[in-house]
């Protein structure tokens, strides 16, 4: 019986702990303060990693009022970020914007102490999705 419990325990530690670690990202998610920043650029389809587009955030055009004492805080982001799409809304995507060159913003999440986390897509300030539809 003990040994029941011991292995029981085993199993049920990692289980619980990375429950919390995503229970503790996805809180941050939805109560972090968002942050949306125009991009430009991007790369439709990589064979290796999937499909995606590859933006980087344009600092000339960004918002800085958003961030603390009126500054754009560039060095706490990437150079470019990979927003990830399923193969057939990547394709459409790539078309739309070929042909009318749209805004882009992404919106990122900032929790104090934590690097941004990208959430959404924004196009024409449509999520991309809404933006695909109309």
């Amino acid at each position: 019986m003990k040994f029941q419990v011991k292995i029981l325990a085993a199993v049920l530690f990692p289980i619980v702990i990375l429950g919390l670690w995503a229970g503790g990202l996805q809180y941050e998610l939805y109560h972090g303060h968002p942050v949306r920043l125009p991009a430009s650029g991007y790369d439709p389809r990589d064979l290796i990693s999937g499909h995606y587009l590859e933006l980087q955030i344009n600092w000339d055009e960004a918002d800085c009022s958003q961030f603390a004492d009126n500054v754009c805080p560039q060095e706490e982001f990437l150079k470019s970020y990979r927003y990830y799409l399923n193969e057939h809304a990547a394709l459409e995507l790539e078309r739309e914007i070929m042909n009318r060159n749209p805004a882009m913003e992404l919106e990122f999440i900032i929790a104090e102490g934590q690097s941004p986390q990208l959430k959404e897509l924004y196009i024409d300030e449509l999520l991309w999705q809404n933006w695909l539809l109309r």
